[in-house]
């Protein structure tokens, strides 16, 4: 009915005109929140693991994939956050899942035959948990430095001492390296170490960046 040219949509009988109307009232109705704990692709069932067993390196791979084309990054972000379950759940010991490891492309396809209805709860929730993380973890995600105009930082330089302006060029200078940075000082700044780091759970690896920030290391 969409694509139907609008000459022919006004010759249409009343009754069939408000039939297709009804046939697409779901475009204003609002996807229910739902939680799929469970998906199978395939013969392989995967679940949804708490958002803070995350590891560090795909959180930031979800950060990237949010940043670019969202819309169309949702099955790969939902690959991030659904695993095959290693071992199950037993009076002493919690489930363990498969570490995050290179299947963004595999796995996004076979997600996309998912239907959103089933998951749409779960990109909800996960986007609630990250605002909870930058807020927390605030001064790791921004540093609180405005664009300039270069006026503006001719000015805001003047009153520099060298030392000072040293340390604004070279702070200035890394921001733009972003999570890359963040990996190396996680790795001591060893690049060989960086896939290492990335492993780390999210949290204990925010807080140790926290730590390093706080007391001017790495």
């Amino acid at each position: 009915f969409l694509d139907i040219d609008v000459e022919v949509v006004k010759d249409i009988d009343y009754d069939e005109f408000v039939k297709h109307i009804d046939n697409l009232a779901f475009i204003n109705t609002p996807i229910p929140k739902r939680i799929t704990n469970k998906v199978t692709l395939g013969d392989i069932e995967l679940e949804l693991i708490d958002f803070y067993k995350l590891e560090f390196g795909a959180f930031i791979d979800i950060e990237n994939l949010l940043s670019v084309e969202y819309l169309n990054n949702l099955p790969k972000i939902l690959s991030i956050l659904y695993r095959k379950q290693l071992t199950p759940s037993d009076a002493l010991n919690r489930a363990t899942y498969e570490p995050y490891g290179d299947w963004l492309d595999i796995r996004g396809v076979l997600f996309e035959n998912v239907p959103i209805t089933a998951l749409y709860g779960v990109i909800e929730d996960y986007m609630v948990f990250r605002n909870m993380i930058q807020t927390s973890y605030e001064g790791l995600f921004q540093d609180g430095e405005e664009e300039f105009t270069e006026a503006d930082e001719a000015e805001f330089v003047k009153g520099m001492t060298s030392k000072e302006r040293e340390d604004y060029e070279q702070e200035k200078s890394i921001t733009s390296y972003g999570w890359d940075l963040l990996l190396l000082r996680l790795a001591n700044n060893e690049p060989l170490k960086m896939l290492e780091a990335a492993g780390l759970p999210l949290i204990f690896a925010l807080n140790v960046l926290g730590m390093q920030k706080s007391l001017k290391m790495g």
